[in-house]
């Protein structure tokens, strides 16, 4: 099942039943179940970018932490059961759902995607720390070798380099 046959799904019923989708090692909630999940847990709901400019929200919690969820949603009277008809899915119910977008944390806006783009005025250590930013892979590297290049620019900054 993909995301948006979930999201249909959980549009047509009218009861307030909602889903969470095994995705490799995480559980997720999608649409207005994302917000129920969040609320729910004091979960973030992340605007996840799609082909076409649309995006889908999502928010989830890893597999080893489903016990968990679900004693806080008992807590909260919400409902929790495993759906009939795909073992890979749990229903929800009893929560709410409603949009509020300070719960959202949409993806940075006007992060440039060429490595050859230039601020105006770029020149010196300025000009370097853009070029070393805009190449830098952070989708390719480890969360140490980021934490190492943050500090590598904090370092010449200070010295001036």
């Amino acid at each position: 099942m993909t995301e948006q046959e979930l999201i249909d799904r959980q549009r047509a019923r009218s009861d307030g039943t909602f889903y969470l989708m095994k995705v490799g090692m995480f559980y997720h909630a999608y649409d207005a179940g994302a917000y129920a999940l969040a609320r729910t847990m004091g979960y973030r709901v992340k605007c996840k970018p799609r082909k076409g400019g649309d995006g889908v929200l999502v928010s989830g919690f890893p597999i080893a932490s489903l016990e968990k969820v679900a004693a806080r949603m008992a807590e909260q009277g919400i409902r929790l059961t495993c759906a009939a008809d795909d073992d890979r899915l749990y229903a929800f119910s009893g929560a709410d759902a409603t949009p509020d977008q300070t719960l959202v944390d949409h993806p940075p806006a006007g992060i440039p995607r060429s490595r050859n783009v230039r601020r105006p005025g770029g020149d010196g250590l300025t000009a370097k720390l853009d070029e070393l930013i805009l190449s830098f892979d952070l989708a390719g590297s480890t969360p140490m070798d980021a934490m190492n290049f943050v500090a590598a620019l904090q370092r010449m900054v200070l010295k001036g380099e």
